[in-house]
């Protein structure tokens, strides 16, 4: 009895010993009840049509160990007489641990529920495609962006100054990396303008494939031979593309002539005779025929594949 009346660090050891069994129990308890409830929610939220709580549910399944243990440990401290600034150190991690908590459960839901939604909506839609990618790290910038703001004025860090010189430094990296800000920009203007879409078929110069990426700085594109071509997101819109995946028809025209000497009655017969043997063909469209000069040039229109 003597040994757990004894003092350490300021309690008592029995006090130590039923602090640690707190902080153990809470670890436990959080470790095994709340995997248990989100089995369970899990369960639940597959038999419902809406993916909110779907949402939900993945978002509290990215609760990570740490927490656990901070928690814990803050149950520890709350039974025992700790020194003020120990206390306030410990209470700092906590906020911590909450803030990055907070961001990875915000983080995992918002994904999750820009999942859903496309593939709910538009699980065929090659735009909806191209536009996601850049929403969820959009999404995700943002929200570390506060997470680390927050952190840093939990511990007394002047976040206005350092936003204002991080507003003036980031004047000088704008400068320093303006390339990369021109791709940048021009992948919004691609998602958005969508000038083509992950799937079509392009030509840019010489160059002719089928676009299998649009990143944040560049768009891959498989070649007809096989290779990748990867194009600045710049220099691409600064070219002109040409997007075969959006031709519902290929036009085709032809030139023929015909010698001074024809028979003036099978001149004129020329343009229907030509109307007959381009409509005989299947998959074509005859669009008009006329005479150019001493000949006659027929134009014709085929659907794709034809």
């Amino acid at each position: 009895m003597d040994f757990l009346n004894s003092v350490w660090l300021g309690n008592d050891v029995a006090t130590w010993v039923q602090a640690i069994a707190v902080g153990l129990g809470t670890m436990i308890v959080l470790r095994v009840t709340v995997p248990f409830l989100i089995r369970r929610s899990r369960v639940l939220a597959r038999s419902t049509s809406s993916y909110f709580d779907d949402s939900l549910v993945a978002a509290a399944s990215a609760t990570k160990s740490f927490f656990y243990a901070v928690v814990g440990m803050y149950a520890v401290t709350v039974m025992l007489d700790v020194p003020e600034r120990f206390d306030w150190l410990l209470g700092q991690i906590l906020a911590c641990a909450v803030l990055i908590q907070v961001g990875l459960w915000i983080g995992t839901g918002y994904r999750t529920a820009l999942e859903h939604y496309r593939n709910d909506r538009y699980a065929d839609d090659a735009d909806v495609l191209t536009s996601f990618t850049l929403f969820r790290a959009g999404g995700a910038i943002i929200l570390w962006f506060f997470v680390v703001v927050f952190t840093l004025q939990v511990w007394g860090v002047n976040v206005t100054a350092l936003v204002t010189s991080l507003g003036i430094g980031g004047i000088a990296v704008a400068l320093a990396v303006q390339s990369i800000l021109k791709d940048l920009f021009a992948s919004l203007s691609i998602i958005f303008d969508k000038p083509f879409l992950v799937g079509d078929f392009v030509a840019v110069g010489d160059y002719k494939g089928t676009v299998e990426s649009i990143g944040l700085k560049t768009t891959q594109v498989r070649s007809f031979t096989g290779e990748q071509l990867v194009f600045s997101n710049s220099d691409l819109l600064a070219s002109r593309i040409r997007n075969y995946g959006r031709m519902e028809e290929r036009r085709g025209e032809f030139r023929f002539g015909i010698v001074y000497e024809s028979d003036p009655d099978a001149v004129q017969a020329i343009p229907d005779l030509v109307r007959s043997l381009v409509e005989s063909e299947e998959q074509t469209r005859f669009d008009r025929s006329r005479r150019d000069g001493g000949g006659f040039e027929r134009g014709t229109r085929a659907s794709e594949g034809g």
